[in-house]
């Protein structure tokens, strides 16, 4: 059957959800509270921490009964080209995918620009089945840059929150090419981090946030953005964090921020946050692992710390690189 789904571009319509989630990566992809990540959540992280989650997923033992394989892409089928210099320029790509046991709930796309930009948007199917089907669309935003644009991920969830695997060779799947028509000014230079205070040092399941009675205490950082385009800028878009324990890296915090739909910022403050759990949290000491940046054309770059076999040593731009979390 063809489902119509209720389709959402990330770039476009900002990633401000607020608090983020806390996830036991050995888990499914489930929040501090129990519940199942949303599509925005796990849209907003970079390609390495979905990654991440995916492998932690996929490692749990299975039980009798209860769906522990994801769902499969069987088709997604992009158009050839898009003239962006219209207001309301759209990527339409038609999509079919199975699922064994609970049903598709949610598939994704990510789509990568001819300088690595990176555009996503997530398809709400409806009622899960185990066969779907239909037509998704990604928003091309302002001053794209014109080329050449490549669909490199699949993402989505079953009902039983397993997650969708990219194919090895994803043009079995279909045609997986763009290209975007541009003779205007565009920007393809991802936002820089400049600097950061982590704003909760230490926090304490056992106290309450201000106001409420039993919500865990609020942890986040602030994080200094700056960007500087090419021919023109687009404008800071978003910040996503991850927060591990090192030792134990299964758990982790993912935090995100936005500017929602206001271009053209050359410099902002953004403060990610979440709210933890007194109940299922973690305790321990938290240190920045990585932390991904974008702007409204979806050039975006990821930092991941050294602590964590990376490039960046977040304490030399941070006040404080750890959230410790005690009960």
């Amino acid at each position: 059957s063809t489902i119509q789904g209720a389709t959402l571009n990330l770039r476009t319509f900002g990633r401000m959800l607020g608090a983020a989630t806390l996830v036991a990566l050995s888990t499914p992809a489930l929040s501090a509270t129990g519940h199942a990540m949303t599509p925005s959540d796990i849209m907003s992280m970079s390609t390495s921490q979905y990654q991440r989650l995916a492998r932690g997923k996929s490692s749990r033992v299975g039980t009798a009964g209860i769906d522990r394989t994801g769902p499969v892409m069987t088709r997604l089928n992009l158009v050839t080209a898009v003239n962006a210099e219209r207001a309301d320029a759209q990527v339409v790509y038609d999509f079919a995918a199975t699922d064994n046991v609970s049903g598709v709930r949610w598939l994704g796309v990510v789509l990568v620009g001819p300088s690595g930009q990176q555009l996503t948007s997530f398809t709400e199917v409806g009622l899960p089945r185990k066969s779907v089907s239909g037509k998704g669309t990604l928003n091309i935003p302002l001053l794209p840059e014109p080329g050449n644009w490549t669909v490199t991920e699949i993402r989505g969830q079953d009902e039983a929150n397993n997650l969708f695997q990219t194919p090895l060779d994803l043009n079995t799947l279909g045609n997986m090419h763009v290209a975007i028509q541009n003779r205007h000014g565009h920007d393809a230079v991802p936002p820089a981090l400049n600097s950061g205070k982590i704003l909760t040092p230490v926090v304490s399941l056992s106290v309450p946030a201000k106001g409420t009675e039993s919500a865990g205490p609020l942890v986040g950082l602030s994080v200094s953005l700056a960007d500087s385009g090419t021919t023109t800028i687009a404008g800071i878009n978003w910040v996503a964090v991850e927060m591990c324990i090192p030792d134990q890296e299964w758990y982790c915090l993912y935090m995100n921020a936005s500017t929602g739909n206001v271009r053209g910022l050359k410099a902002v403050a953004l403060m990610p946050y979440t709210v933890t759990d007194p109940v299922t949290t973690q305790p321990g000491l938290y240190a920045i692992r990585s932390i991904n940046v974008s702007d409204h054309s979806g050039n975006e770059q990821t930092l991941t710390s050294v602590l964590f076999g990376g490039e960046t040593d977040f304490n030399a731009l941070f006040i404080g690189t750890t959230i410790e979390i005690t009960p």
